[in-house]
């Protein structure tokens, strides 16, 4: 199917599970989140086209350590704003 029939919004998302050695040795499977194996070569042929979350773990404890994205949310006046306030010498909260 091609994708620019189904317009901007409506852009499939795949979510898939993977080592690090498993995506640098580019010949294993990553795990979608319904359990599909999708070959690591289709993973990186997709993920060149797509929006990047990266989320990363502990090994040990499974725990959440940092959530990374590669288009920003949040508006240039709005960075503008949070990097002021965030710069502020001043003590008293910043009024919204």
């Amino acid at each position: 199917m091609d994708r620019r029939a189904l317009g901007p919004a409506s852009s499939p998302s795949v979510i898939v599970s993977a080592t690090l050695q498993e995506l640098q040795d580019k010949t294993s499977h990553a795990v979608t989140a319904g359990g599909t194996l999708l070959p690591m070569s289709d993973v990186i042929r997709i993920a060149t086209h797509a929006y990047h979350y990266l989320a990363l773990f502990d090994g040990a404890t499974g725990q959440a350590l940092w959530l990374g994205r590669t288009k920003r949310l949040a508006t240039g006046d709005q960075r503008i704003v949070l990097h002021a306030a965030a710069s502020s010498s001043s003590d008293s909260p910043v009024d919204p």
